[in-house]
């Protein structure tokens, strides 16, 4: 039987992968729809999504009335949330106006991409997670059945950086040694689908998801292994590098360094048999590695995995 889902933030990195993991016909049958404020854009993400075969309809979640009839018509939703436009008072009401327009729709299940941190008290004092904590305790409380997906840092987010890594730098508003949980976003499509596909086993669950827990120079220790030489870790601290960052990423990461980096709980993976990639792996994943030449054995270069 086909489920028909909802995908809130389809041109976005989290949404796509929601989207590309549910047309892939390895967690079932899968009807999807895309909500996005231009559905009519000639933007290259929304005609991906036409060509794939995803509806795209018009919805704007700071218009409630503007996506209600969508969601009477799927049996589910993914659902994903900034503070980016408007912080996190705005991102809180957003997602609680989606979560009480899902509980009048009476829709079977919702998967909401939060991020790792909400768990803690303190987020309520961080901008980038205050409004996420908010709704995931909304969520809580609506009667819905629900996963929540806290990834971590993804590792997508370093390509903005490929070039000065490239360069042998990794620069980021982080301390040395802070712990920072890595993920590759891919596997937050693969949880997604995986929840949609056996909601019994993943209702109710809040899910940290990461690959590694690292410092920032053993991720620079991890590029520099898959480049084939040296990534040395630079903290940025100067102001006018951290405007690359924006506000919202500079002081969230200043409050990791204050409150010992990200904590990973493992253990609701390790219960549902969750195996998210490594930063090796997602490093290869994204096109990270130095090609090598192939053809020749262990005597000599390296043969290709």
């Amino acid at each position: 039987m086909t489920q028909k889902v909802l995908v809130v933030g389809a041109t976005g990195r989290q949404g796509d992968a929601v989207v590309d993991h549910l047309l892939s016909g390895v967690h079932g049958d899968f009807a999807v729809t895309a909500m996005t404020r231009h559905p009519y854009s000639a933007r290259r993400d929304v005609a991906s999504l036409k060509d794939r075969g995803v509806r795209v309809v018009k919805g704007d979640l700071d218009d409630p009335s503007s996506y209600r009839e969508h969601l009477e018509r799927v049996d589910a939703a993914f659902l994903v949330t900034t503070p980016t436009d408007g912080g996190a008072d705005t991102e809180a009401t957003r997602g609680r106006g989606f979560v009480d327009a899902a509980a009048d729709a009476e829709l079977e299940y919702l998967v909401y991409g939060s991020a790792m941190g909400t768990n803690r008290v303190e987020a309520s004092e961080v901008e980038a997670l205050s409004g996420k904590q908010r709704v995931e305790t909304y969520l809580e409380e609506s009667g819905l059945d629900y996963t929540v997906i806290r990834p971590g840092l993804f590792v997508q987010n370093f390509e903005a950086q490929r070039e000065d890594i490239e360069d042998g730098v990794l620069a980021w508003p982080v301390e040395e040694e802070t712990l920072l949980a890595v993920v590759d976003v891919d596997d937050v499509g693969t949880v997604a689908a995986t929840a949609f596909a056996h909601p019994d086993a993943y209702a109710g669950v809040h899910l940290d998801l990461a690959g590694d827990v690292l410092t920032l120079s053993e991720i620079a220790e991890g590029f520099a292994e898959i480049r084939g030489h040296e990534v040395t870790a630079e903290q940025v601290t100067d102001d006018r590098e951290r405007e690359r960052f924006g506000e919202l990423a500079a002081e969230l990461y200043a409050w990791y360094d204050d409150h010992g980096g990200f904590r990973l709980d493992a253990a609701p993976l390790a219960d549902l048999g969750v195996q998210p990639r490594s930063l090796h792996g997602a490093l290869v994943h994204g096109d990270w590695a130095t090609p090598e030449p192939a053809g020749v054995d262990d005597e000599g270069a390296a043969i290709n995995d």
